[in-house]
């Protein structure tokens, strides 16, 4: 029962968006609690939820807690749309699940339009043995 009245409150949180929640900056203080989107993707917070909505609006909270995994599927061609999406150059790193860490939240977003598989696994650097992993997408 506290679980689906936690998924009703961020629910409600998320189905609030307004245009003011599409700039990335806004989520740097977000409390971090792992949502599954409708996408299949596992987001750090309700604010991050709120942000990937911006680009996707159908985009909607499926389940509290990290999405199951998938079976892997075949790849699928890279949309156009993937290489004109244009990133700021503020800083707030994401730590994706395939190691590398993305400068913010738009270059992590532009990395998934090419690779559905991709998730969020926390804010900040990646830790690869000593060392920190950084890779800055083409623009």
């Amino acid at each position: 029962m506290v679980k689906l009245l936690a998924l009703v409150a961020v629910a409600a949180s998320v189905a609030s968006t307004s245009a003011a929640s599409c700039a990335p900056e806004s989520c740097t203080a977000a409390a971090q609690k792992l949502l599954c989107g409708s996408d299949g993707v596992t987001y750090t917070s309700a604010c991050e939820l709120e942000l990937a909505q911006c680009s996707h609006p159908t985009l909607q909270l499926a389940s509290v807690g990290a999405c199951a995994a998938q079976a892997q599927t075949p790849a699928t061609p890279v949309s156009p749309e993937c290489e004109t999406v244009k990133c700021g150059d503020h800083a707030n790193p994401i730590c994706a699940s395939n190691g590398v860490t993305y400068q913010n939240a738009c270059d992590f977003d532009r990395a998934y339009c090419k690779n559905k598989e991709l998730a969020p696994v926390s804010y900040g650097a990646c830790e690869t043995s000593a060392t920190v992993t950084t890779r800055r997408l083409r623009r």
